[in-house]
């Protein structure tokens, strides 16, 4: 589930906060755009209901940010990643409608892109090679199979959150390692 409010505001930098005890094994974030901001969460809707997602972000936001977004529209959705397939006969699913999205952060833009080039391409050349898509399908396995089990144990996912920021501070990791656009991160 991810829940956004879209408003005014003249902030510098992006932000992510973990904290399994809100968000569960997901997060909340402040992303600046030119002159409005973008305050929202990320989770699995199966640790955290919706609702509940809901009033944390509005708690989290009015206690660490002095941000009141009770009086802000918000917007919903859920995130679909659960991969079946992208060719059926002569129908193909891209994207979200197949599934494509990080069950681990939400990311969905990149996989949309490039499941979509390469569905293109495939029916122009059904003999061109799927190996970048191929790569795409493992790092997202790897962020379902981590979302799934960190989705189990709010103690696993605050441990997790704390290493992969620990290894991102301390260039241990690579940004492209946890993210979903560098798929030849999986080669």
């Amino acid at each position: 589930m991810g829940i956004n409010y879209q408003l005014p505001g003249d902030f510098k930098n992006m932000e992510w906060f973990f904290d399994s005890s809100l968000f569960g094994n997901g997060y909340s974030w402040i992303f600046p755009h030119r002159k409005t901001v973008s305050i929202g969460t990320y989770a699995g809707s199966n640790i955290v209901s919706a609702r509940q997602l809901k009033e944390n972000l509005i708690k989290w936001a009015a206690d660490t940010k002095h941000i009141d977004l009770s009086q802000v529209k918000v917007s919903a959705d859920y995130v679909n990643f659960d991969f079946r397939g992208w060719k059926f006969d002569n129908f193909f699913l891209a994207g979200d409608a197949a599934g494509l999205a990080s069950g681990l952060t939400g990311e969905g833009i990149y996989p949309a892109i490039l499941s979509g080039e390469m569905i293109a391409r495939y029916i122009l050349d059904p003999g061109r090679s799927l190996d970048e898509f191929f790569r795409l399908l493992k790092k997202h396995r790897l962020h379902r199979n981590m979302a799934v089990f960190t989705g189990k144990n709010r103690f696993i996912a605050q441990i997790l959150s704390e290493l992969i920021l620990t290894g991102l501070r301390c260039s241990i990791l690579k940004f492209h390692t946890v993210e979903m656009a560098s798929s030849s991160a999986c080669r």
